[in-house]
């Protein structure tokens, strides 16, 4: 039989999968290239070093702040 965790861990990876689906679109990485121009990416659509490890830091506080949502 499945424990209570097991389904926790379930749902985090859900979340965090919808999360970085979020994070990872294009349409993320051109809306974030309009509010830091020329931080995110280059002109060609390729994320700079700058705007990987930006868009890794939202992925971490968006997840950080979904796991204090108030408990099950």
């Amino acid at each position: 039989m499945l424990d209570i965790t097991f389904w926790k861990r379930v749902k985090y990876s859900f979340y965090s999968t919808l999360v970085f689906l979020l994070l990872t679109n294009p349409l993320t990485y051109a809306f974030t290239q309009s509010m830091f121009q020329g931080v995110v990416m280059v002109k060609n659509g390729v994320l700079t070093s700058t705007g990987y490890f930006f868009h890794s830091f939202l992925f971490f506080l968006t997840i950080l702040g979904i796991m204090m949502f108030p408990k099950d």
